[in-house]
């Protein structure tokens, strides 16, 4: 079983280095632990006890990702400090296992700093592919947040479009920019797209169709495998972001979960 997807994962990165050089309008950068996948990266334990299990990945994202890829034509990559020479295997299967679209795996060689390398990868980036949009997406754990809103500034004619998880409460140490959203679950990202006109209302829709009931079900008492919300998570100070409530594609159980979720901590 192993070597099957070891063999896939190979054909998957042939196939999506093949494409390297080729610009693209629109690129979609983002970060995997508490993005994508539930790590709990503020507790240690809890980062090593996930730390290489493929299955643990926050529902709905790779949907998400999907009708991205698919409505703006984006190259999707796939950024993260892990360390390669430990990380690889783990990141590249979850990436498979959990259907995220095709996409290049940005994963730090273990000799370069935590501190430079994803700044420095995602200016390579922006430089080669010379997009119009950048959508970003990360958590609240590390500097997803200072980073991102430094390389926007960078980059003046680049429409950026980006998206923090709420994993933990915010803070001085990590709170937003004003040119950034908060996230709870992907079905907020694909509102905030639809408001701003990156992708359509049936877009958000399809989302919500895929993945609205079970989110309701969820009890979020579970800390293990591919769920919605985390017993751990903390997310309070994450505010509902919207341009107009009257295009906005969320219903109002949905806001009324999420609201008692970051409130009750």
């Amino acid at each position: 079983m192993k070597k099957l997807i070891q063999n896939s994962i190979l054909t998957l990165l042939i196939s999506t280095f093949s494409t390297a050089g080729l610009a693209a309008e629109t690129i979609l950068i983002s970060d995997i632990d508490d993005t994508i996948k539930i790590g709990h990266i503020r507790d240690k334990i809890d980062t090593v006890k996930n730390a290489f299990k493929v299955n643990n990945i926050f529902l709905g994202m790779a949907d998400l990702y999907h009708i991205i890829k698919d409505r703006t034509g984006a190259e999707v990559y796939y950024l993260t400090n892990a360390p390669e020479e430990l990380m690889k295997w783990s990141h590249s299967t979850l990436l498979y296992l959990g259907d995220f679209p095709q996409g290049s795996l940005e994963i730090r060689p273990i000799k370069v700093s935590t501190k430079v390398f994803k700044a420095q990868r995602l200016r390579e980036l922006i430089e080669r592919e010379d997009p119009k949009n950048v959508i970003l997406v990360g958590d609240n754990g590390e500097h997803d947040n200072t980073f991102y809103h430094d390389i926007a500034q960078e980059y003046p004619e680049v429409k950026f479009y980006t998206y923090i998880r709420a994993a933990y409460h915010f803070d001085e140490s990590n709170a937003l920019y004003p040119d950034q959203k908060s996230f709870v679950t992907p079905f907020e990202i694909a509102d905030n797209l639809y408001q701003r006109d990156v992708i359509e209302k049936r877009d958000s829709q399809e989302l919500l169709d895929l993945h609205l009931k079970d989110f309701m079900r969820e009890t979020n008492v579970d800390d293990d495998g591919p769920m919605y919300i985390p017993a751990w998570l903390r997310c309070r100070g994450h505010k509902r972001s919207f341009w107009s409530i009257f295009r906005s594609t969320l219903p109002s159980k949905l806001t009324k979960k999420i609201n008692y979720i970051c409130n009750k901590y």
